[in-house]
């Protein structure tokens, strides 16, 4: 409702087996989000595929953030919850950026 970019706008949304939260997990929803990221902004959005409802298509989902970020990737902590990740526009990274936080030991 608002027209205002943000630099980082990030979604821990209920799982898909929720009733109602199918719509939150469509490619009209990220664009969305999409659309209210500043340039270079990131987006950041929980998929927790533990427990999904036997129709729910986790790849349809991965496949529609994608459509929408095109930098898209998958992250995975546990066996039961996946990250997506997305850009406005960022740019590529270098591996030598990547790693470095891990480098600091107050950030690791």
């Amino acid at each position: 409702m608002t027209s205002a970019r943000f630099d980082l706008i990030t979604g821990e949304p209920p799982p898909p087996r929720t009733p109602g939260a199918v719509n939150i997990y469509t490619r009209e929803y990220f664009q969305l989000m999409h659309d209210r990221l500043a340039e270079g902004g990131i987006t950041t959005y929980w998929l927790p595929v533990g427990r999904s409802d036997p129709g729910t298509n986790v790849n349809a989902i991965i496949r529609a953030f994608c459509e929408v970020f095109d930098d898209c990737s998958l992250w995975n902590a546990t066996p039961f919850d996946l990250m997506l990740v997305g850009t406005r526009d960022a740019g590529p990274v270098s591996e030598a950026e990547f790693v470095t936080p891990w480098t600091i030991a107050d950030l690791r």
